[in-house]
């Protein structure tokens, strides 16, 4: 009866310590509880001091403490984190652990988008879920990554959610990935012009909202970047235009949208010399549903004469 008593008290005292010592990530609180809570504040303080003297080697053991039994404790959990991942890829001569230590980085990217609204409470100024997405295609990019594609994903989504706040480095790599992604893909290539101006509007949104010098000037750096990367692509000439749009015009001669997207592609890029055929539009088409910059023509060859006209000229469809 003694023994049965004594283990009946040992069970709830594991019973007791257990609920009493739990971590962050188990319990949904930002420091874990009892003496898991201790030791998320001794490995934040340790690791902390060693980022401070770039000691990344040995910040990594106590970081990993508390990137995986904390995710809620601090943002600077992400961003030392990164700065440690990185350091350790760079450094590192071992392609196994260059691997681990890489995939770690994407997944301190994907944790703090996880955990992002916590975080966010513990800052003046929301970090924006676009913004981390572009740091980690920043990382995939720089770091590692071998899939263009995937790079290119990441690019794109972050651009399309930030607009004129995307960070100056993205728009740039955005435009370096398409470009790389253009060269193993032939077919790319119209698409990879609409990523041009794309890439080069946002640029352009970017720096007349830009109030701080520095700011200005990083992101003139990015827009001529974006403009070099497409020159240099080989496909911003306009006989490659032409071959690329002629038969698309074929394809698309019921789609108005689409001739009146051509029609721009060429002039802004000044390709005016050359001939483009569009159909004329159906004669049953409602005026009300021809877009006012697409010249109507019989078989309307848009030539020289008249591309100054092309996206301000609406003749009267034939009956």
């Amino acid at each position: 009866m003694k023994m049965k008593m004594v283990t009946a008290l040992f069970v709830l005292s594991l019973s007791a310590t257990a609920s009493f010592a739990q971590t962050g990530a188990s319990d949904g609180s930002r420091f874990g509880h009892g003496e898991d809570s201790l030791r998320c504040l001794k490995n934040i303080s340790i690791y902390t001091e060693y980022v401070k003297t770039n000691n990344f080697k040995d910040a990594y053991t106590p970081w990993m403490s508390v990137f995986t039994e904390a995710p809620k404790a601090q943002v600077s959990t992400y961003t030392n984190g990164a700065k440690i991942l990185r350091a350790l890829i760079a450094g590192e001569k071992d392609a196994a652990k260059q691997k681990q230590y890489f995939n770690e980085l994407m997944k301190v990217h994907d944790q703090r988008i996880q955990y992002l609204d916590d975080l966010n409470k513990l800052v003046k100024r929301d970090v924006t879920k676009g913004s981390i997405i572009g740091m980690k295609g920043h990382d995939y990019f720089t770091m590692g990554g071998q899939d263009m594609n995937e790079a290119y994903k990441m690019f794109k989504e972050a651009i399309e959610l930030e607009k004129e706040n995307s960070d100056y480095f993205v728009l740039q790599e955005f435009m370096d990935a398409a470009a790389r992604k253009m060269k193993s893909d032939e077919s790319y290539k119209e698409q990879f012009i609409q990523d041009y101006l794309f890439a080069s509007g946002v640029a352009d949104g970017a720096l007349k909202a830009a109030t701080k010098e520095n700011d200005k000037k990083l992101l003139k750096v990015a827009k001529d970047n974006i403009d070099a990367f497409f020159i240099n692509s080989g496909v911003a000439t306009c006989d490659n235009l032409q071959a690329i749009y002629a038969p698309k015009v074929a394809q698309n001669k019921t789609n108005l949208d689409y001739l009146k997207q051509v029609i721009s592609v060429m002039q802004l890029l000044g390709c005016t010399e050359q001939e483009l055929i569009l159909p004329h539009p159906k004669p049953h088409t409602p005026s009300n549903q021809l877009p006012k910059p697409l010249l109507a023509v019989d078989t309307c060859i848009i030539r020289k004469a008249i591309w100054t006209n092309a996206l301000t000229t609406l003749t009267r469809p034939s009956t």
